[in-house]
């Protein structure tokens, strides 16, 4: 009984020391004046990668602007945005910014700064499109981002949601 207890207590002295030292490691290894910003890098025009692979858009000239009135160094990590608060939780990023909705769930999930833009959601069709209003939406196929403000406002009109061609 006593080896057993011995060993126990070894074993999680051992893992505190483990971890304890892993996480030291890790908290030194930032820099406290570079910020990682988590965006989707295929949000046209907030944030999306040029022809040249560089990360632009509204939203990155934004930061950019506010890194230098900081005098932090921003680095913009590309995320997959249905992950995107765990991406924060887990200290991954230290922000998310790419047209992020406020939304009361979404309150719930993260702190939001002071908005800076007002967004709606709209249709953008072609200019000779015969959809001319969401009733012309019935039966046709629709593209949205997954876990966007655009799906929820879609998801409340459920029965032209569930008409959408080829199912929502």
């Amino acid at each position: 009984m006593k080896k057993l207890l011995f060993i126990l207590i070894s074993i999680v002295i051992l893992s505190i020391l483990i971890f304890g030292c892993s996480s030291k490691k890790i908290e030194t290894e930032k820099d406290s004046n570079t910020v990682i910003i988590g965006i989707d890098d295929t949000f046209v025009p907030m944030g999306f990668k040029n022809e040249k692979g560089d990360i632009v858009g509204f939203d990155v000239d934004l930061a950019k602007e506010l890194g230098k009135r900081l005098n932090k160094e921003i680095v913009f990590q590309p995320i997959d945005w249905t992950m995107k608060e765990s991406e924060l939780k887990s200290g991954n990023i230290d922000f998310i910014w790419n047209g992020y909705t406020i939304t009361n769930e979404r309150k719930n999930k993260v702190d939001f700064s002071v908005p800076y833009l007002k967004n709606k959601q709209v249709i953008v069709t072609l200019s000779d499109s015969s959809i001319n209003s969401k009733s012309d939406l019935y039966g046709k196929k629709v593209g949205a981002q997954s876990e966007s403000s655009a799906v929820t406002a879609m998801e409340k009109e459920e029965d032209l949601y569930n008409n959408f061609a080829g199912g929502s």
